[in-house]
């Protein structure tokens, strides 16, 4: 973690970021803390920089995940910021001495800091950072997936409209609809419907927020569905593991789904033609890589993601032109507007992650319509759209074990 000052300019604040940034910089001032909810791609970071510079702030403290720490830096630099910041990602936060920032940036909060009902240890951590100092939070997707998530978030700044409840439970009893969902015959409590109306009503003075098209972009992202049918020897592992929760391979290493997230993932990773045994990938089939090879070729101008490290490596060796992204730690903060097609191997079981991921090609430049290209089975990776993307609900241990006991047929998922 270094301090960055430079006064040297060679970006200019466009005019939407200024608007948006002096905004901010009353917010802030007047309230405390603000909300920086601006759409993906809008320039976010060029943004809250302009409302610090314009305050009598001296120091700032940006956390944010390690992917963007050099992009913001590169852009403290360009602007020419002249003020003293320290940036830094939340899994380094340990690392901080000493230090007594007049603001602190929490940029990608929803990532970290939004958990429930219990906080996060980061969340711990950050609070005692941001205590009685101005906290400005940054998101193109604060709590997308439910609003409980704005309590622990909010409750890190010392000023949140939040602070009488003393905790989440509190908290819900005023703003949550208690939900009871049965499950293998246990009563489990869900925490995720709120009184929406009542809190973004609450909130709005906070938050400030601009969309591409109130900016001027030409293009909005599309999802184009792709269908992969599978050969009949993955379809057969597909369903032998789900039978019996463990996959005996033809080199004779065994794949043991012991526990759901192992027989989620095994099933995830078998439609994408491999299998992680022993902390070993296996590549088992071919059949989404031969499609992109025959749709959409191997060219520069083609972008690739997948979930699993496995696939990325092995999709890496075959693909010598185009370029393999991680489908979770590149949804955010990845400028993919120079590449005409955005092919989506398989996607995280995140909807954030999804909003996120499908706008990585949005660009205010950008001349050509925008599609993303999503390979889908008959298997658990169409459910894994159906929830991320139709119902915005994250794709959980919890919602796969619910379609599994709506199922007679033990071969879960399997099609008709």
């Amino acid at each position: 973690m270094s301090a960055i000052s430079k006064t040297t300019s060679r970006y200019s604040y466009l005019p939407h970021q200024k608007e948006l940034g002096e905004i901010l910089y009353q917010k802030a001032a007047e309230y405390g803390f603000a909300i920086l909810a601006a759409e993906e791609r809008t320039g976010k970071t060029g943004t809250f920089l302009y409302a610090i510079e314009k305050s009598q702030a001296q120091t700032a403290l940006i956390i944010t995940k390690k992917a963007a720490i050099e992009g913001i830096k590169e852009q403290i630099r360009a602007f020419g910021c002249k003020k003293r910041y320290e940036v830094i990602n939340y899994q380094s936060l340990h690392k901080i001495q000493n230090l007594d920032p007049d603001v602190v940036v929490l940029d990608e909060f929803h990532q970290a800091l939004c958990s429930y009902p219990k906080p996060s240890q980061t969340q711990g951590m950050v609070k005692n950072l941001a205590k009685d100092r101005i906290v400005i939070y940054v998101s193109a997707t604060p709590f997308a997936e439910s609003y409980s998530q704005c309590f622990h978030a909010l409750d890190i700044c010392s000023y949140s409209p939040f602070r009488k409840f003393k905790n989440f439970y509190q908290w819900f009893k005023v703003f949550g609809i208690p939900v009871e969902m049965r499950l293998h015959g246990r009563v489990i409590k869900q925490y995720h419907q709120t009184k929406e109306n009542k809190l973004r009503s609450i909130l709005a003075p906070y938050i400030v927020s601009i969309t591409r098209k109130e900016i001027g972009f030409a293009h909005e992202p599309e999802d184009v569905i792709h269908h992969i049918e599978l050969d009949e020897i993955t379809k057969t592992r597909i369903n032998l593991l789900r039978r019996h929760r463990l996959l005996l391979l033809e080199d004779g290493s065994e794949y043991v789904a012991d526990n759901v997230m192992a027989l989620m993932n095994g099933e995830y990773m078998l439609t994408g033609g491999g299998l992680l045994v022993d902390e070993a990938y296996k590549p088992l089939s071919r059949e989404k890589i031969d499609y992109v090879l025959e749709r959409f070729g191997d060219t520069e101008g083609v972008a690739i993601m997948a979930h699993f490290k496995g696939e990325q490596e092995r999709l890496g060796k075959i693909f010598k032109r185009a370029t393999i992204f991680s489908s979770t730690s590149d949804a955010e903060g990845v400028d993919l507007s120079h590449y005409d097609k955005l092919v989506v191997y398989s996607m995280s079981y995140s909807t954030s992650k999804y909003v996120q991921r499908r706008c990585r090609q949005c660009n205010i430049n950008r001349k050509d319509p925008i599609a993303v290209h999503y390979l889908l089975t008959d298997y658990i990776d169409k459910e894994v759209y159906n929830s991320v993307a139709v119902k915005k609900q994250n794709f959980t241990k919890r919602v796969y074990e619910r379609v599994a006991a709506t199922e007679k047929n033990p071969t879960l998922f399997e099609p008709a």
